[in-house]
């Protein structure tokens, strides 16, 4: 994420816009600051904010990356998250359940706590909620899949959201792609 200055970032982003760069991916990974520290993300959700308005005033596509089920997890810091994700100008956004891989701190702590349901690795890959890898301390697996879908709903389903997706589709000439992409969809 980017720290500097404002008027450094906002140079940037207008360098990095005329140079070809169309979209910037944030990873931004949740949105309550007490699981960001927790984490050891080493960021602020306002340097967050600030750096995906500069990007969008830049007229760059912006792309938010959040992952649910982080250590220090709640129902309310999945709920900040979701409301963090749908509060900024994001072109895309992408929701992940938090898969412990192993050699990680977070998976080498819930080995030690037994908390690992699974060493079938192929199981450990984004996006795969029908098995669960471990045993979070403190949500239900069923919770954090609701959280997941939850989070893919209240993002794309937004009335604000399906304008400027349909402007942006017809503009660029990708409506067919987006709407065939929004049906195939499994919410």
């Amino acid at each position: 994420m980017i720290t500097a200055e404002p008027k450094k970032v906002t140079d940037f982003f207008k360098l990095a816009k005329k140079s070809g760069c169309w979209q910037v991916g944030f990873g931004i990974e949740t949105g309550d600051q007490h699981v960001l520290d927790r984490v050891n993300k080493k960021l602020t959700l306002s340097q967050v904010e600030n750096s995906v308005k500069l990007a969008k005033r830049a007229g760059i596509n912006t792309f938010g990356f959040f992952i649910l089920v982080l250590p220090g997890e709640s129902v309310e810091s999945m709920r900040k998250t979701i409301d963090f994700a749908k509060s900024l100008p994001f072109d895309i956004a992408k929701f992940d359940i938090c898969v412990p891989y192993p050699g990680t701190p977070y998976y080498k702590e819930l080995l030690a706590e037994n908390r690992i349901k699974s060493f079938d690795w192929s199981r450990y890959v984004c996006h795969q909620t029908k098995h669960a890898l471990f045993e979070h301390p403190n949500l239900d697996w069923g919770i954090l899949e609701a959280y997941y879908k939850k989070a893919f709903k209240e993002f794309y389903l937004r009335p604000a959201y399906i304008y400027r997706r349909f402007k942006r589709g017809l503009m660029m000439g990708d409506l067919f792609y987006d709407a065939f992409y929004f049906l195939r969809s499994k919410w």
